[in-house]
């Protein structure tokens, strides 16, 4: 046994190591990302980027987590008793060492909170890893159709990119359970939560808000009970769904576009036209006053965003099928007529 303990103090200092320098790593990029937004007003495609890259799965905190539970493994690998008490207070202590370490503070910052979590993932040792890549690769896939979404700017391009918040962002506030009108304080959600659904034959519960940090552990947990089936793009896309926004009663492009009329107006009435933004603001006015009056224009470079979907299950084939994905492509999107198109 003290072989072992020796070996257990050696991951924890191994995990403080790792936490070290992913506070180097988050500090960088929460520097660039403050001299970002300080320099520039609007949001660019930069802001964008490190935004997504702060606060998804490819995150510093995440991937030094994937480090942490790579070094796990190599200590369990050596252990006389691989699942016994000894190692599951060392993947404890991986976790305090390398949260302490990872946040400047001390061990109790992970024995509760959103880093509580990090234990069960790191228990799973390079699978750790891979559930985090997963994670990731299919936020980002989802993120990728929202930027070619918008670069189409077809009829078709605002459900898509609706579809697509649904696995690319996290819920905000949601019904205290599936299909009620209210939040648990009485008050309007605005997405309806993640839909109970099962997948490959796996029950996944109705979920509400839940941070990237909640769901890497709610996954971990799939993991261990089912296996490498919860990588699949349909579990993780029925895993990740935020339920979509809540859609406003009697709400219309057309109000809205009225609504954002008015906005506009209001904007050019107290200094806009007299600003170096006048251009901008009567080109939207009068924009915004035609989709008021008749609605969204054709685009002239495609009809629709079209999909293939010669490889589609049959609509009859049900919830349990294999790959099926509350209607949301599995592959990206393709024009018709090009094959092999991707994103």
């Amino acid at each position: 046994m003290s072989n072992d303990n020796e070996m257990a103090l050696k991951l924890a200092t191994i995990a403080a190591n790792i936490g070290r320098e992913t506070r180097e790593q988050m500090e960088s990029l929460d520097s660039r990302t403050k001299r970002n937004n300080e320099s520039k007003a609007e949001v660019t495609a930069e802001t964008l980027a490190l935004t997504r890259e702060s606060s998804g799965f490819g995150a510093p905190r995440f991937q030094g987590l994937a480090r942490v539970a790579g070094a796990y493994s190599t200590f369990v690998a050596q252990m006389n008793d691989p699942h016994g008490q000894t190692a599951r207070d060392a993947a404890e202590s991986a976790t305090r060492s390398y949260v302490a370490s990872m946040t400047n503070n001390t061990d109790k910052s992970a024995k509760g909170g959103k880093f509580a979590g990090f234990t069960t993932t790191i228990r799973l040792g390079d699978a750790g890893a891979k559930i985090i890549n997963a994670l990731d690769r299919r936020v980002k896939y989802w993120e990728s159709v929202i930027d070619q979404c918008k670069l189409e700017q077809s009829s078709e391009s605002a459900r898509m990119i609706a579809e697509a918040n649904r696995y690319a962002k996290l819920a905000g506030k949601c019904p205290a359970a599936e299909s009620e009108p209210l939040t648990s304080d009485g008050k309007a959600p605005t997405h309806n939560g993640r839909p109970s659904r099962t997948v490959n034959g796996i029950a996944i519960p109705y979920r509400g808000a839940n941070p990237r940090e909640g769901q890497l552990a709610e996954l971990s947990r799939f993991y261990e009970a089912h296996g490498e089936v919860v990588l699949s793009d349909a579990f993780l896309d029925a895993f990740l769904d935020n339920g979509g926004k809540v859609e406003k009663a009697g709400a219309t492009i057309q109000g809205e576009a009225s609504r954002a009329l008015q906005a506009i107006e209001f904007l050019q009435q107290n200094g806009g036209t007299r600003s170096t933004d006048a251009a901008f603001l009567q080109m939207a006015s009068v924009m915004l006053a035609r989709i008021a009056d008749s609605g969204f224009g054709e685009s002239k470079a495609a009809d629709a965003l079209a999909f293939d979907t010669s490889d589609a299950p049959d609509d009859e084939a049900g919830d349990d099928a294999p790959g099926i994905s509350f209607g949301a492509p599995a592959e990206a999107p393709r024009k018709r007529g090009k094959r092999g198109g991707g994103l």
